[in-house]
């Protein structure tokens, strides 16, 4: 009786041998647009998510991420604002290791405006973000409007 319960132990300490316990991060947000989008970083890892407008009757949120490498984010900030700058309409491709992003530029009567648009590489899932003025970029890259 004492080896069956000496062997029950030990097979239930092995059971749950794959299971560990790990304190959450809780991430640094950099910054956000009402509730719809918002950059977050933990780690040297940043996360831009927004609300998916290709849906209007259900809420559905898209994200994508980034390791901060070669002063990517500061990076992609300039990039956006350069196609703010030179005022045409125009799409920049992106491949990041788990999304494909676009950084599409559209003009409305003469104002220019922003949009990500997102595919995730293992699902194709394809997301838009809403529409952002330059005023708006600045606030969820946590920069000051200049």
């Amino acid at each position: 009786m004492k080896k069956l319960s000496l062997l029950t132990m030990l097979l239930s300490i092995c059971s749950f041998g794959q299971i560990q316990v790990y304190e959450s991060v809780k991430p640094t947000k950099i910054g956000n647009i009402q509730d719809y989008s918002t950059i977050q970083k933990i780690d040297d890892i940043y996360t831009i998510c927004f609300d998916d407008i290709k849906f209007t009757k259900i809420k559905s949120s898209k994200c994508f991420a980034f390791r901060e490498v070669d002063n990517d984010f500061e990076n992609l900030y300039n990039l956006i604002i350069k196609g703010f700058q030179e005022k045409k309409e125009q799409t920049i491709n992106l491949n990041l290791p788990n999304d494909l992003v676009d950084l599409r530029f559209v003009k409305n009567m003469g104002i220019i405006s922003f949009q990500f648009i997102t595919t995730a590489k293992n699902t194709q899932i394809t997301g838009f973000s809403p529409y952002y003025t330059k005023k708006q970029i600045d606030k969820l890259f946590g920069k000051s409007a200049k």
